[in-house]
């Protein structure tokens, strides 16, 4: 008998956390604490939409109350039925941990949780059903261990994760191309090209034939979907630098897609920018952003953008600088400077009480040094208001730049090009590492990884 719940498991294949979120917290209502399998399931899917969603502080609590559910349903299990269902939802949860060590900054933790689940795994691959996760917990852990400078082992994992392929009906023909492209990636760096373009071109052979650019998204598992991914090395993947600025492209054929990332100060202190330009070779019409573009930092800790609205950000702009401008103005309006009046001192040679030793005597001033009067200052206000005038007329050309150059969801006319900005509101903070890119067209998703924000 199944454990889980079809809706949520929907909501979670399609990327709809909010609704899953919604779900699950309603669900946990009804079911009341009873330290049962699907109580322990339904923390654990919250436990996976929670991070997903970059709530990591939120699934990290969520995580201490899972774990003390799942290990009492493990140790009550009776049967054989009951331990598989047991020690599946087990790894089931010590992959999301593993997540959310990762969002941390805990990679020492986050690779004993996948270690942990890994070695489940193994002693479950003659059931199959769950030999897809044992080989995303291999992938993830190369990739941890790639981060750290260990290519070798990271190597390792991913032929391992490949020989569980053949067989297999759990596994989509894409994971293995993920799986390819990493291993490709990993034995570029190693200095073994040859080897590297042999897994390189098995990725090619499985996602070529993927007509998913063409057709419109529809709700449906993610892994049913191709990801086409910039991996050093590739020969569909390529780099310049123009402006000081890292351009990353993915030729795919029937398209090419360039992405690059700057900070925006002018517009907001957390404002990132994502040019993109997507060039239609097809005869078809590509749909552009079916979904929402994501953007993470993934160092020191995974922080996941907000997409902004390129209309709210250039009004939010306007109006910021309408303000600043305003404030100014009124500063400037009541800009003074102080005048000192002297006059001459007949007494030349008299002390006049320690005021004339120069010649003259302040005769309007008092002992306690009150040494003038105050008046407008016209050459000052006159150039605060161009200041004023200046940071207004740079806020509504800011403004009109974003409305003009920034993209949203949209078609690609057959054999033309799209280019433009993405704009993403994040708190990056000053030891920011690598980012990625993820632009969904059609009913595919194109992945990029950047080294630093410049």
């Amino acid at each position: 008998m199944r454990y889980d719940d079809a809706s949520v498991e929907a909501n979670l294949n399609n990327g709809d956390y909010d609704a899953a979120i919604s779900l699950l917290q309603r669900r946990v209502k009804e079911s009341g604490k009873g330290q049962t399998i699907k109580e322990a399931y339904l923390h654990t899917a919250l436990m996976e939409s929670l991070l997903w969603q970059g709530r990591i502080s939120e699934a990290q609590n969520e995580a201490k109350k899972t774990q003390v559910l799942v290990d009492t349903v493990v140790a009550q299990a009776r049967g054989q039925a009951d331990q598989i269902n047991a020690l599946e939802l087990k790894t089931r949860f010590l992959d999301t941990l593993s997540w959310i060590y990762e969002a941390l900054s805990q990679d020492v933790k986050s690779q004993a949780a996948l270690d942990e689940a890994i070695k489940l795994l193994r002693e479950q691959r003659e059931l199959d059903r769950q030999t897809w996760r044992l080989i995303d917990c291999l992938a993830h852990k190369a990739s941890l261990v790639a981060q750290s400078g260990d290519n070798d082992q990271a190597r390792q994992l991913l032929e391992e994760a490949i020989t569980y392929v053949p067989g297999s009906k759990s596994v989509s023909a894409f994971t293995v191309a993920d799986v390819e492209e990493a291993l490709g990636g990993v034995l570029y760096k190693l200095g073994r090209s040859d080897e590297a373009q042999k897994h390189f071109a098995r990725a090619v052979d499985l996602k070529k034939n993927s007509d998913a650019l063409l057709h419109r998204f529809a709700p449906h598992a993610y892994w049913l979907s191709p990801t086409y991914r910039y991996v050093q090395g590739s020969k569909w993947s390529s780099q310049d630098f123009v402006g000081g600025l890292e351009h990353k492209r993915i030729d795919v054929g029937m398209a090419v897609v360039e992405a690059y990332l700057q900070k925006d100060k002018a517009a907001s202190s957390r404002a990132i920018r994502v040019g993109v330009t997507v060039t239609n070779r097809t005869n078809n019409t590509l749909q552009f952003l079916p979904r929402k573009p994501e953007l993470f930092l993934l160092n020191p800790k995974i922080v996941i953008g907000k997409v902004l609205d390129a209309a709210s950000l250039a009004s939010m702009v306007e109006t910021k600088t309408t303000k600043k401008a305003e404030s100014l103005r009124n500063d400037g309006r009541n800009a003074t400077r102080t005048i000192t009046t002297y006059y001459p001192n007949p007494y030349r040679n008299w002390n006049n009480n320690g005021r004339g030793r120069q010649g003259f005597f302040r005769s309007l001033l008092s002992d306690s040094q009150n040494t003038g009067t105050t008046a407008p200052d016209f050459q000052a206000e006159q150039i605060v208001m161009q200041k004023a005038q200046q940071i207004e007329e740079e806020g509504r050309a800011l403004a009109e730049e974003i409305r003009t150059e920034g993209v949203g969801p949209c078609n690609i006319a057959p054999q033309s090009k799209l280019n433009g900005f993405l704009f993403f509101e994040m708190k990056v903070p000053r030891n920011a590492g690598q980012m990625m890119f993820k632009l969904p067209i059609g009913d595919a998703q194109f992945e990029f990884r950047f080294d630093k924000l410049p």
